[in-house]
């Protein structure tokens, strides 16, 4: 949002235009809201365009509609100390006390990435999950015997689970702490099952490691989560990345496998390298962006589009492995493609409390700025209209 820095009369006007739109007011209520009085006339001598204080108190205006409260006390505070008798002084009194009361205070922008509820929800649900199924994998790799010993182990790890999560969260969990520590879990659990895969592993050392796979994934994802401070937005395009990467490696690998068929180690391991490779490019990509799990989510949407119509296409009695392969190759591309062009702007801010529009034809000419802007004294809504002729 761009500012009104100065209010000028003559070459710079600004026309505030006040529009009162207390929609459900009590049509009984006694009393309207207290408003501050437009400003007064300048006193004879005093030319508006060049008076500091004037310019001091619009200044503290719009940076109180742009939510920086500090700065626009500072300014007010400074008016009315130093121009106790000037004519902005006392609508500087009515704007700094208006400013001050909590009711009618400005919305402020919450911040993006602080800590919520609702991410707590989230990492306690994912978390405890996580916990049941390490539960089945103690089980799987041949550490019980018995229904009962199933059961005491899916309740001891799901209840660890939850508890550490609740326990170590009590002042809330910020949404990329949560994400970290989730998409760790899930691609330690993957490592730990390729690696497995690749060597061979029976299926209670596949079990065996994808348990160390989560443990190590957790960790890692604890220390992405201290070191960088991602946002959850973050997080997703990183896995995001680590999943089509992981992908399109696999269609390499049927299209170039000629209808033969390929080897553990031959599949498992290019898989294992290819995710872990995206997860650390996406990290490095999604590095102070702005993306939301929205926009990344609507990215994996159109990559799954993409694959399930290059997999309709390469149908047919004829088909070969190579053909498949490389339909489905196109199709994923061509979908992340139109789902990453289609979602430039998913981001931008939309809906905002305070917007400007500026029109001009050139450097010089006359340009004209409307600022939707909460009343003074929080009883409206108003319009401010400005121009330069």
């Amino acid at each position: 949002m761009s500012t009104l820095r100065r209010l000028r009369v003559g070459s710079s006007t600004a026309l505030g235009v006040l529009l009162l739109a207390m929609a459900g007011r009590a049509t009984a209520q006694t009393a309207p809201a207290p408003e501050i009085a437009a400003p007064a006339v300048a006193p004879a001598g005093v030319d508006p365009r060049t008076d500091d204080v004037w310019t001091a108190y619009h200044e503290a205006f719009t940076a109180l509609v742009r939510g920086d409260r500090v700065r626009a006390r500072q300014l007010l505070e400074a008016i009315m100390l130093l121009h106790p008798t000037h004519p902005a002084a006392a609508l500087a009194r009515g704007l700094a006390a208006t400013s001050a009361s909590p009711s009618r205070s400005l919305p402020v922008a919450r911040s993006r990435n602080g800590k919520t509820n609702g991410a707590r929800a989230e990492l306690v649900v994912f978390q405890t999950l996580h916990g049941v199924a390490a539960g089945f994998e103690v089980c799987a790799a041949d550490a019980c015997s018995g229904v009962r010993s199933h059961a005491v182990s899916l309740m001891v790890m799901g209840g660890l689970g939850l508890g550490l999560s609740l326990g170590l969260t009590r002042d809330g969990v910020r949404p990329g702490d949560t994400a970290a520590l989730d998409a760790g879990t899930f691609w330690g659990a993957w490592n730990g099952l390729a690696l497995a895969r690749a060597d061979g592993a029976s299926s209670a050392h596949t079990s065996a490691g994808m348990l160390v796979g989560q443990g190590l994934g957790l960790g890692a994802g604890l220390l992405v989560a201290v070191a960088a401070r991602p946002t959850a937005g973050q997080v997703s395009l990183s896995s995001t990345v680590a999943t089509w990467t992981t992908t399109m490696t696999l269609l390499a690998l049927i299209a170039t496998s000629d209808n033969r068929g390929i080897d553990d180690a031959h599949l498992w391991i290019p898989l294992v390298l290819a995710s872990d490779v995206g997860l650390a490019a996406g990290g490095v990509l999604g590095h102070g962006s702005s993306i939301s799990r929205g926009r990344a989510a609507l990215i994996d949407t159109g990559g799954a589009l993409g694959l399930l119509v290059g997999a309709l296409m390469a149908t047919g009695g004829d088909t070969t492995a190579r053909k498949a392969g490389f339909t489905m190759m196109a199709g994923t591309s061509l979908g992340l493609l139109c789902a990453i062009l289609a979602t430039l702007n998913w981001d931008d801010p939309a809906g905002a409390t305070a917007t400007t529009t500026s029109t001009s034809t050139s450097s010089g000419a006359p340009t004209v700025s409307f600022l939707p802007t909460p009343m003074p004294g929080g009883g409206g809504a108003g319009l401010i209209l400005g121009g330069t002729f």
